[in-house]
């Protein structure tokens, strides 16, 4: 009976022993792989089940990036349809899968990505200078819609931003001729930018002067998203139309930031009851 004992024990207690130094079971000591596999399941399997699950549903979704910028109020990058705010969605901005099979060195229109970084620049920019921003800034006025990306409200002005993501080379023409795009060697003509600016401040200045701001100085901008386009025969103050970095340039002129006793939070919100829920 002792003998039998003695056997049991070491039958059971040296694989447990050593299945703390190798990471086995005492079953797959005992009988091999293929036993433990047959009556425990392939562990690496499961555990790799277990993470997988963890990793694609843990995961809570990530804000829209910016936030509200001085006491404005951020409703989202993204419009009521799915597109991104603006024009660039229709512009061709989404790459989508097409933009992975350019080769090496192709031009390309702008990404989603490049939009979310112009319009966190802006909010940024609104935030520093603690001025009333709205996203997206899509006025109604009757029946009249001004789809604008960003709306920001400063002290002296109100100012709207369109997006567009024409890449490569754009040629800017003048009044309301229409521009051209040249990429990768194809070339594509689309309405002149200043069309849309010109009725969307018409929108904006109706809005002000219902609200008991008329005379406001209002300004709209056409904000090319793409870092490597090129904007040809460009007269940047006459046209209002800039890539990011000449955007900021303006906006940080003298004329953008004095104090014209306007009180940005006061009429942001007022403007907020102008813009279209989603």
């Amino acid at each position: 009976m002792m003998l039998f004992a003695i056997i049991a024990l070491v039958l059971i207690g040296v694989p447990v022993i050593i299945g703390r130094f190798t990471g086995q079971s005492p079953m797959e000591i005992l009988f091999g792989s293929r036993v433990n596999r047959t009556f425990f399941g392939n562990r690496e399997k499961r555990e790799e089940k277990s993470r997988t699950g963890r990793s694609s549903g843990g995961n809570a979704p990530g804000n829209a990036p910016g936030g509200p910028a001085g006491g404005g109020s951020a409703s989202g990058v993204q419009a009521a349809d799915g597109n991104a705010p603006g024009d660039q969605a229709a512009d061709g901005s989404s790459q989508g899968e097409a933009a992975k099979s350019l080769p090496p060195g192709a031009q390309k229109n702008s990404s989603r990505e490049d939009l979310m970084r112009s319009i966190s620049a802006l909010l940024t920019y609104g935030r520093r200078n603690r001025f009333f921003t709205i996203v997206p800034g899509t006025l109604m006025h009757g029946d009249d819609v001004a789809s604008l990306a960003v709306l920001i409200v400063t002290r002296n002005s109100v100012l709207g931003f369109n997006c567009f993501g024409y890449g490569g080379t754009v040629h800017v023409g003048s009044g309301e001729e229409t521009w051209k795009q040249v990429l990768n060697g194809e070339t594509i003509r689309f309405d002149s930018p200043l069309v849309k600016n010109k009725k969307q401040k018409e929108i904006l200045d109706a809005v002000l002067n219902e609200c008991g701001y008329p005379g406001t100085r209002t300004e709209i901008f056409g904000l090319f998203t793409s870092p490597d386009v090129v904007l040809k025969n460009n007269v940047r103050r006459n046209t209002r139309c800039c890539t990011q970095k000449a955007m900021m340039e303006v906006l940080n002129e003298n004329r953008y930031l004095e104090n014209g006793g306007i009180n940005p939070r006061e009429l942001g919100l007022l403007l907020e009851k102008h813009i279209k829920k989603a």
